[in-house]
């Protein structure tokens, strides 16, 4: 099934190519053809010519081809529906929407009933809109987080000193209070030194007075 896939997606990139080819070579025989006033007939068969190679690098997703076969189709006639509908078509893809709603804008002037570029019309003045509200809410975030980190790094800065100032209050307390204690038990020490003394002095007394 895999092996079909690829080989009908094979064939279809091929015959896309031949066609776009045989378009090709159409069109240079047009144009190597020198005619100073072409009649009608002939003006229509060369906008076609056009329009259908614009289809097909559409298709292929060749944008900047597909759209230089659209402008060579609106040089020979700037009102031309398809001409327009498929250069907005590109612009679209490449989100330059703006330059997309004037081109079917311009062709919805020229065929007010064609329902199918009222659509797309409606639809691309939507997405403009939509990504003007987007680059407006990037823009309000970009200004306002330039705004925030100043006062974020104050704040771990202030709390920061203060915490230090607290750490050192909290250390030197707490040193205070260790010698304190240790001044305590020293004196303790020696009251119980000086008491063992005196009690020696006086068992000794003691004995000497009994004997």
């Amino acid at each position: 099934v895999c092996v079909c896939a690829c080989a009908c997606a094979c064939a279809c990139a091929c015959a896309c190519v031949c066609v776009c080819a045989c378009l090709r070579a159409c069109v240079c025989v047009h144009m190597s053809v020198q005619i100073t006033s072409p009649t009608p007939e002939l003006r229509e068969m060369q906008i076609s010519t056009w329009n259908n190679l614009a289809q097909t690098y559409i298709k292929l997703k060749q944008w900047t081809e597909a759209l230089a076969a659209c402008n060579r189709a609106l040089k020979l006639d700037p009102n031309n529906i398809k001409a327009l509908f498929r250069a907005a078509k590109v612009y679209s893809e490449k989100r330059d929407f703006s330059q997309s709603i004037k081109l079917l804008a311009k062709a919805n002037a020229a065929d007010p009933s064609n329902k199918t570029v009222a659509s797309e019309l409606a639809t691309l003045r939507r997405r403009h809109s939509e990504q003007q509200e987007k680059e407006k809410a990037m823009y309000r975030r970009m200004v306002s987080g330039g705004s925030q980190p100043a006062a974020a790094t104050s704040s771990p800065t202030a709390t920061s000193s203060g915490d230090a100032g607290k750490s050192s209050t909290a250390t030197g307390g707490g040193e205070a209070d260790g010698k304190a204690k240790s001044g305590t038990t020293m004196a303790t020490l020696s009251l119980y030194a000086g008491a063992a003394v005196v009690a020696t002095l006086a068992m000794g007394v003691a004995f000497y007075l009994v004997r």
